[in-house]
């Protein structure tokens, strides 16, 4: 090649690496005419390179044009990569007539790179071509280019991973065609028949469940349920017969469920054939709590048109507690045996089931506090309330082999070690009596998370407000350690919340689809759009919902959030309608200061909504949902009200922005009785419409943060 030709390469690849220095971000009208003006000439050079038949630097200088092009279609779109990836392919013919393997891994890296890119996370074909020529592109680094293998063992790792993800969605589409196909083709006899066999399955679980339980009954009760279950064995029979009309098929169903219902509280009666256990010891207690959630899981397992994942996960868990349940009544009276399969075994699997039932309120949030997602201990119980009552409730956990989780050492970060505590702790119990600021934050916290709690307080305690939760009353207990005991285990296997009607996996995959779109460029794009593929095919199949959002939500990179799954369905912001919601008690002494708050608000364009306004039912709830929706939220701290409170440590776990405002002299309680936030700033306030001129300058920075 002549002298003029390689100082020409060479200034433009000079001008490609100063527009890159001077655009890092890649975007704009001046990057872009810059950039393609280098690759268009390269390009040029190339095809000069290939008429003089230098097969070498016209694969060279086809590179070059290619990155060019790359680094174009990184900040401006697909038309500029697909330019790259012919002028790779380009290259690649130049370079079949060559045996320069420096030049082979250059290129295998480049192409490779922006075939994934160019994918989306929506093309298996292309990025399949991608990895075959990053294995091969490795495969030449280890023996001619060992400086090079970090980088495409790095690229190589994102393309296995985004194949194989494609692949499960390939797999899923294929699913779906195949089931569409079958609809399209099958009778509605061979139609019914497969419903048949649905429930003939399901009844042979049941069927094995009961022959496993039924030594441990006593005869009565053996023989009333073998009674049932041969009921239930004649309507499954009758029901897997070939040519059932419709209405022999509805009125089956309807035997069947009857006889479900008439069934249901026999087995939610569970008795021990072994002597020497009274109906108060360990063992039917035991039985009596795990029975519920045995027929909890059963139902939905068993329930029509429930989707696969959920069935498998419901039948999963039934299988494992009805074992449970038959080493329980194996154990009789042997107390040590029976607590140690509480310990190893049926907290965990309550905790599970808990899960189960919460499964369609799936909400990513960005709580205010370091993240955390710590492994929940079974064994684990976390307590907020006054020193006298945690030592009564650590006395009575120790004999059953739970433990309270630790304080929070001085000078500790307080805030920080209360919320992991929380998260890893299976129970939560809140004490009322005191009316504690500090309580009713941390109970809006575990509200907010999803805790599963126990709220204690005083026979004369009275609760401000309805908090959607029962209230164990103490006072006059004879024992009132033994009466805490009863209280936890009855609170450890109960089921506070089912999903219902309500479901968060439309808003959160909307919420989901719009982190994928704001994503880094180039791999972290390409994996997440992949993961809302996953996303979009779970349906509502809260199960398989669940697998692809952890998915999604670990290819986000700055972008990814906690996944909490929360007592209330949830909703999110509308980035098209910012809106700010007051928390704060609404008396006519406040009046003034929302004026100022909502003439603010408005002013930034930005919809003001008061706490009194929020619409629903149940009170706690409808707040709940509005605060979901706010993208900006103000709260008054003024006499720490407990309905303030609380509602600060649901927007806190939501992670909203918040502005803490107080009437002057609020910031100083702070430190002895909501230490939570003391390390926050309170903006402070008087009393009237007029405002100190740093209280509106914060309202007015607060409201422009969108």
């Amino acid at each position: 090649m002549d002298s003029h030709l390689k100082e020409l390469r060479k200034a433009l690849t000079a001008r490609s690496d100063a527009a890159l220095a001077r655009w890092p971000e890649r975007r704009g009208d001046a990057f872009a005419a810059e950039m393609a003006a280098v690759a268009g000439a390269l390009a040029g050079m190339a095809r000069v390179f290939d008429m003089q038949g230098d097969a070498l630097e016209c694969a060279r200088t086809w590179r070059w044009a290619g990155n060019a092009y790359f680094d174009l279609g990184a900040g401006s779109g697909r038309p500029q990569l697909q330019q790259a990836v012919e002028a790779f392919r380009e290259a690649e013919r130049a370079l079949a007539d060559t045996d320069d393997a420096i030049e082979q891994v250059k290129l295998g890296y480049s192409f490779g790179q922006a075939q994934l890119l160019l994918s989306e996370g929506k093309d298996l074909a292309l990025a399949s071509e991608a990895r075959t020529r990053l294995r091969a592109a490795l495969r030449l680094a280890r023996k001619h280019m060992p400086e090079g293998i970090a980088p495409l063992q790095e690229e190589l790792a994102t393309a296995e991973k985004v194949t194989a993800l494609l692949g499960q969605v390939s797999q899923l589409d294929e699913r779906m065609a195949r089931v569409k196909s079958d609809l399209r083709r099958t009778e509605c006899r061979e139609q019914r028949s497969a419903d048949a066999q649905e429930v003939k399955a399901v009844f042979e679980v049941l069927q094995q469940q009961f022959e496993q339980a039924m030594p441990s009954m006593d005869a009565t009760r053996q023989a009333g349920l073998q009674s049932l279950m041969g009921s239930l064995a004649s309507v499954v029979q009758a029901g897997t017969r070939e040519g059932l009309s419709l209405e022999e098929i509805v009125a089956n169903r309807g035997r069947l469920e009857a006889l479900q219902r008439e069934l249901e509280p026999q087995v939610r009666r569970p008795s021990l054939k072994r002597g020497g256990a009274t109906p108060e010891s360990l063992g039917p207690r035991l039985l009596q709590v795990l029975q519920p959630l045995k027929m909890y899981v059963g139902g939905i397992g068993m329930a029509q048109g429930c989707p696969d994942g959920m069935r498998d996960a419901a039948m999963d868990l039934f299988a494992r507690i009805a074992k449970l349940t038959t080493w329980v009544a194996e154990a009789g009276d042997d107390a040590a045996r029976l607590r140690q399969l509480e310990v190893d075994t049926a907290r965990a699997l309550a905790h599970e089931v808990r899960l189960f039932a919460t499964r369609t309120h799936p909400l990513l949030a960005r709580p205010v506090w370091p993240d955390a997602d710590p492994a929940v201990d079974a064994n684990a119980v976390f307590f907020s309330g006054n020193a006298a009552m945690r030592g009564d409730l650590a006395a009575a956990l120790q004999p059953m082999g739970l433990m309270l989780s630790a304080e929070a050492a001085a000078g500790a970060d307080f805030a920080a070690l209360r919320w992991l505590g929380l998260r890893s702790a299976n129970l939560a119990v809140f004490d009322l009596a005191d009316e504690a600021p500090q309580v009713y934050y941390e109970l809006g916290i575990a509200l907010a998370s999803g805790s599963h709690i126990l709220l204690l307080a005083r026979k004369d305690t009275k609760v401000p407000f309805d908090i959607a939760q029962h209230v164990s009353r103490y006072g006059g207990q004879a024992d009132l350690r033994a009466w805490l005991g009863d209280e936890v285990q009855a609170a450890l296997y109960s089921l506070q919340v089912r999903s219902g009607k309500e479901s968060s996996l439309g808003a959160t995959r909307d919420y989901a689809a719009r982190l994928a779109e704001s994503s880094e460029h180039g791999h972290t794009n390409s994996l997440s759009n992949v993961a809302m593929e996953l996303l979009r095919s779970a349906g509502n199949d809260a199960i398989r919902f669940h697998d692809a959002l952890k998915t999604l939500n670990s290819f986000l990179g700055q972008h990814s959030h906690v996944l909490l799954q929360t007592r209330w369905s949830g909703r999110y912001p509308d980035p098209l309608e910012p809106r700010n919601f007051a928390v704060m008690p609404f008396r006519p002494e406040r009046e003034p200061i929302y004026a100022t708050i909502a003439a603010a608000a408005v002013s930034a364009g930005v919809k003001p909504v008061r706490g009194d306004e929020a619409a629903g039912q149940e009170i706690i709830e409808s707040i709940w949902h509005e605060l979901c929706r706010a993208s900006h939220i103000t709260v008054d701290l003024s006499d720490l009200n407990l309905n303030v409170c609380l509602e600060l440590g649901l927007a806190d776990t939501l992670g909203r922005q918040t502005l803490l405002i107080g009437e002057q002299g609020t910031e100083k309680q702070l430190e002895a009785r909501l230490p939570g936030i003391a390390k926050r700033r309170c903006h402070a306030y008087v009393a009237g419409s007029r405002q100190p001129p740093a209280f509106e300058r914060a309202l007015m920075e607060f409201f422009g943060r969108h």
